[in-house]
């Protein structure tokens, strides 16, 4: 496995309120890592973190099928299938490109 490039786990999600200039407030969301203090918004580890974030429903959608896959191997009814290997492979070249 390659090294990750991505702030290492846990993350946290952060929701803050601010006035958006015309009277009315925005949430807003950022997510840290393990030491939030050290966000510098230009170092490359923040572009791949986007890159993560942006894969996420990409790699649910792999994480679960690859579950339901094993699932068929337990329960017996396994049913080899390269689809599933190809929706993961593509949520971790998304997450990792």
């Amino acid at each position: 496995m390659s090294e990750l490039k991505f702030t290492p786990g846990p993350w946290r999600v952060v929701s803050e309120w601010i006035d958006d200039g015309d009277g009315s407030e925005v949430e807003i969301f950022s997510v840290s890592g393990p030491n939030p203090d050290d966000l510098i918004l230009d170092q490359p580890i923040y572009h791949a973190d986007a890159k993560l974030i942006a894969a996420a429903p990409e790699l649910l959608e792999a994480l679960q099928e690859l579950r339901s896959l094993m699932q068929g191997v337990i329960d017996g009814d396994y049913d080899p299938d390269s689809v599933t290997l190809q929706v993961a492979d593509y949520a971790i070249a998304k997450a990792t490109a």
